[in-house]
């Protein structure tokens, strides 16, 4: 009974782990860019999770899967399109 238990709290560790690799991965790079736009880049750590699940864990690709990473990639790229259209001419 106890094994049966081990190997899902396992993979959640291991999850949890990844996910904040991935976020510290962004962290890193927080100061190079806007904070704005920092902001909007957070939101592509969790697909950044599930590949990494996918990738490392065996996780089963699902449709529902890439239907959401997709949209939420496509958020975040349109969200910093919108941005630097936004963005002032610098001055001369």
């Amino acid at each position: 009974m106890a094994h049966d238990l081990q190997q899902p709290l396992h993979l959640a560790l291991r999850g949890r782990r990844q996910r904040l690799e991935a976020h510290a991965a962004f962290s890193r790079h927080e100061d190079a860019v806007r904070y704005q736009r920092a902001a909007v880049v957070q939101l592509a750590v969790p697909v950044v999770a599930a590949v990494g699940g996918v990738l490392l864990l065996g996780e089963s690709l699902t449709p529902r899967l890439v239907g959401a990473g997709s949209a939420l990639l496509c958020g975040v790229f349109l969200a910093l399109l919108a941005r630097q259209r936004k963005a002032p001419a610098p001055s001369r």
